[in-house]
């Protein structure tokens, strides 16, 4: 007959085959569940939880087993392998030879105990005592400290050989102190982009006089720093280049280097350079209510709102507030942070307004139901309404009756938990 259990027990087979012995486990103990009196689920299960390592589950299913089939060698078998994990070798080898006295041919038994004998053989043998060492006979250990052996490597020093140059011609009104002054050996070409023939230049540096005032510190500070220049490459090799200096002029910054202030961008081609375009002026964006005013929607935040809210203590005051905020930022407004107490709040403050006399009961019955619709769209709304109690949920219906007297917005009723 095939039963539950037995559909669990090939289940658990099947997943153990695979290697999957968690859910071979789990499907085990289903059948366990539904036939307590069999040892096969409980023996399958322990070979499971071997193979997990769980060694102290493995041997109380296998006692489990013994008490239900004394003479069942895999469960004696197998709670020698989880006892030997467990370093009780005593007890499994009594389970062992238990299970050569019931079945003498076992070859895995018989190599089983062959190898917990041989640990408790090793357990059994005394360990040897470290030996004293002899300090009685220690040599003398001497006053002067004993310095390592040291080596002479002859090294050999090579020069690199020296160029010779022809002797610089010296004008016949030189005098000793003009043969000291520094010169430059070589002439320092400025190339620009245009062709320019190189000038010689001295790389004396000239004495400059120390800045009188901050300003002229800052000035000669920003000249002295180098600024990468930039341009526009194209494919057709007709670039445009820009000086590092260009930045200044653009910055309006002085410096006091010759010809800093007046270096033009190197024109390479003659494309025009495109001009910015300036951006059109950015308009406050105006947020129109329903009755007709125009309010300038202004960024308030959870923090802020809650803030005034508390303070606030009459309902009228608390729909003033709302009032400032459309209904459509609800959603951004809260977030994923609306309380179920803030709810509530809300909910009395459009009661209270709804019942109030007005001169304008329309427009408040339609501005409440635009409230109620997109407070639906904040997130964990739903969780909110799932946890109203029978309090809350009669206040929803009463507003809603309020604000929806003909019964329009069926699909927001039912998104608030009411039809």
């Amino acid at each position: 007959m095939f039963t539950a259990g037995q559909a669990a027990k090939d289940k658990g087979n099947a997943a153990f085959k695979a290697g999957d012995f968690p859910a071979a486990i789990g499907h085990y103990s289903s059948a366990v569940t539904a036939d307590p009196k069999n040892p096969t689920y409980p023996l399958n299960r322990a070979a499971a939880y071997l193979k997990l390592g769980k060694h102290e589950d493995a041997e109380r299913d296998c006692s489990t087993v013994l008490t239900l089939d004394a003479r069942n060698v895999k469960a004696l078998f197998r709670r020698a392998q989880a006892r030997v994990a467990l370093q009780r070798l005593q007890d499994a080898q009594a389970d062992l030879k238990q299970a050569l006295v019931l079945d003498p041919p076992n070859e895995p038994a018989k190599q089983e105990l062959k190898r917990v004998e041989e640990s408790l053989e090793q357990q059994r043998k005394p360990r040897q005592k470290k030996q004293p060492i002899d300090v009685s006979h220690a040599p003398a250990v001497s006053a002067s400290p004993v310095h390592p052996k040291r080596r002479r490597i002859p090294i050999e020093i090579v020069e690199a050989p020296v160029a010779t140059s022809e002797p610089t011609a010296v004008p016949g009104n030189a005098t000793p102190d003009d043969l000291m002054t520094p010169v430059s050996s070589r002439p320092l070409a400025s190339t620009s982009l245009a062709g320019s023939t190189p000038t010689a230049a001295s790389t004396v540096p000239q004495k400059t006089q120390p800045p009188a005032t901050f300003q002229q510190a800052k000035i000669a500070r920003e000249g002295a720093r180098q600024r990468p220049g930039g341009g526009i490459f194209r494919a057709d090799g007709k670039h445009t280049l820009f000086g590092a200096k260009e930045a200044d002029k653009g910055r309006g910054t002085q410096t006091d280097e010759p010809g800093a202030n007046a270096s033009p961008p190197q024109e390479l081609s003659s494309s025009p350079r495109p001009e910015a375009v300036p951006a059109p002026p950015v308009k406050p964006a105006v947020a129109t209510v329903p009755n007709g005013a125009s309010k300038t929607q202004t960024l308030m935040t959870l923090f802020a709102f809650t803030r005034r809210w508390e303070r606030l203590k009459t309902a009228e005051e608390r729909w003033a507030l709302i009032d400032e905020i459309p209904p459509q930022a609800l959603p951004s407004l809260f977030q994923s942070s609306l309380e179920a107490s803030m709810l509530t709040s809300l909910l009395d403050a459009f009661r209270s307004v709804l019942q109030a006399p007005s001169e304008d009961a329309l427009a408040t019955q339609e501005r409440v139901r635009m409230y109620m619709q997109h407070l639906v769209r904040v997130r964990r709304f739903g969780t909110i309404v799932l946890l109203m109690s029978a309090e809350e949920r009669a206040l929803v219906r009463a507003v809603w009756e309020l604000a929806d007297t003909e019964g329009a917005e069926a699909g927001a009723r039912r998104a608030w938990g009411i039809s």
